[in-house]
């Protein structure tokens, strides 16, 4: 496991040689960077995957979680607030699974927002007892209604500004070297240092 922290200071570790004497950086910054880029990449990467139907990659990008069903009783509705936001996958892949806690088998189905989710009666008769959720704001809603402090797991590919410094910091093996390139670079434009690193130095900070 490699956290935030631990990109952010193979980063300027390549950086530090090219820093000029009156160049201030500091760990925070790099890491603000890195979570730019990390997104960027893994929005390509995630984007590319789906499209492809090759789901296998998403298990390097993902953060796991578990959330617990509550009740909003003015409304008839039960919910889960996540714990970070997804990144903005194609088809709604951010939110990448959400089962129960007790039963793998038991998935939650993603369903679009086009309809009347809220207001249909008719709704959980169509699930042909199936449980399905609508992602709105912060919260997932269920469809039809869960138990009320039932634990669910949730598997999400997380922005990158919602995890800590000292998280698990999900990525593919193979996105590595361009997310700490892109960092390199994006940091580089920023403190106008101008110079190239090469993939060997990537290697070996």
């Amino acid at each position: 496991m490699r956290t935030k922290r631990s990109y952010a200071e193979q980063v300027l570790r390549l950086l530090q040689p090219r820093l000029k004497p009156e160049t201030k950086i500091n760990i925070r910054e790099v890491e603000s960077a890195l979570s730019i880029v990390r997104d960027q990449v893994s929005t390509i990467y995630l984007n590319q995957a789906v499209w492809a139907n090759e789901l296998g990659i998403f298990g390097d990008f993902i953060s796991n979680y578990t959330i617990e069903v509550k009740s909003d009783s003015e409304r008839g509705l039960t919910y889960a607030t996540l714990p970070v936001r997804p990144l903005d996958i194609a088809k709604n892949y951010g939110i990448y699974q959400v089962f129960s806690a007790k039963d793998m088998g038991e998935l939650f189905i993603p369903l679009s927002n086009s309809f009347n989710f809220f207001y249909n009666n008719d709704f959980s008769s169509q699930m042909e007892g199936l449980s399905g959720y609508i992602y709105e704001g912060e919260n997932i809603y269920f469809q039809p209604a869960q138990e009320e402090g039932q634990t669910l797991q949730l598997n999400i590919v997380a922005t990158s500004d919602d995890l800590d410094s000292f998280d698990n910091f999900p990525v593919a093996p193979s996105s590595v070297n361009d997310i700490i390139r892109g960092t390199v670079e994006l940091i580089t434009i920023e403190k106008g240092l101008g110079e190239d690193i090469i993939n060997d130095e990537i290697d070996q900070a």
